[in-house]
């Protein structure tokens, strides 16, 4: 089966609604170490501007043998004085055959159980934009699996160049005459001139 859903969704631009079922591993230590300590200011108690670069791993579910799908390349830093609070900011960059090359970017706090927010998307993603719901689900000394509830929204995107049809042009002409109905459109000569320039110049798409 699966990890993922994808529906088209009616709107001014065509979107895709995207849900993922994911687990994301953080190591760091161990063979599966997936995180390194970059920068260590030493400030007590709470370890402020603690960073670590991240590859955090991601697969498609908790089988140890299960096929890793992505990774969460970025970094996260202790920016709190107070409390524990790790922001994280990372590329979620996709290794199977269905989205290698696709990218989603990330970005937000990493408590026990809340959300990140996905900021932008690349390739299949392109203008992604979303929430992950994240929670911890297994913790042992050095290592946490975390469970991902992706839903973002993106644009599809090509590199064709779309000329509009007459009959959309004489489609967007009526919406505006009924929207501005006391607005006598067609006596307007700059509009007319501009209307069949537009006419002529798509003739041959039809």
């Amino acid at each position: 089966m699966a990890y993922y859903e994808i529906a088209p969704v009616e709107c001014p631009l065509q979107q895709n609604e995207l849900y993922m079922h994911l687990y994301l591993r953080q190591a760091d230590r161990g063979p599966n170490r997936d995180q390194e300590v970059i920068l260590n200011p030493k400030v007590r108690p709470n370890d402020f501007g603690l960073t670590a670069a991240t590859a955090w791993t991601i697969s498609d579910s908790l089988d140890p043998s299960a096929k890793i799908v992505a990774r969460a390349e970025g970094f996260h830093m202790q920016t709190s004085y107070n409390n524990t609070s790790w922001y994280a900011s990372f590329n979620i960059v996709f290794e199977d055959d269905r989205f290698k090359g696709s990218m989603l970017q990330v970005m937000g706090t990493t408590p026990a159980e809340g959300q990140w927010a996905i900021s932008s998307g690349t390739g299949e993603f392109a203008l992604a934009h979303g929430i992950i719901k994240q929670k911890v689900i297994q913790s042992t000394p050095g290592e946490n699996v975390k469970e991902l509830h992706v839903h973002a929204f993106y644009t599809p995107m090509n590199d064709s160049v779309v000329r509009i049809p007459p009959f959309r042009i004489y489609y967007e002409i009526q919406k505006l005459v009924f929207w501005f109905p006391s607005i006598l459109i067609y006596s307007n000569p700059v509009f007319t001139t501009i209307i069949n320039y537009l006419l002529n110049s798509n003739a041959g798409d039809v």
